[in-house]
């Protein structure tokens, strides 16, 4: 049950942010994301050259900033904790069986 929650949690972060980033952000655990961003136009002359550059078909200008979000990695962080929950609970049912078998 454990391995399962902390794989959902993984999926889901590492979804979040690969949605804002726009590329895959789920094999390392990090706590920001680099996201482009279109910023909005400081004044009226930047809004029309930004207008006009969009009729051209040039992309618009981004910006890359950094934006607090927490992604559990799927190599360092997610896979390693099911890795240590599956090896517990086979050494737990090992242990069991001896128990039983013994009594």
């Amino acid at each position: 049950m454990f391995s399962l929650l902390v794989a959902g949690v993984s999926l889901a972060t590492g979804y979040r942010a690969s949605r804002a980033a726009g590329v895959p952000q789920y094999l390392f655990t990090k706590t920001r994301v680099l996201v482009e961003t279109v910023p909005p136009p400081a004044d009226e002359t930047e809004a029309e050259i930004e207008a006009a550059l969009a009729e051209s078909g040039e992309p618009p200008r981004t910006v890359v900033e950094f934006r607090p979000m927490f992604v559990l990695g799927a190599l360092d962080g997610a896979l390693p904790m099911v890795i240590v929950g599956g090896i517990a609970a086979l050494i737990w049912t090992l242990c069991r069986r001896r128990t039983r078998a013994g009594a």
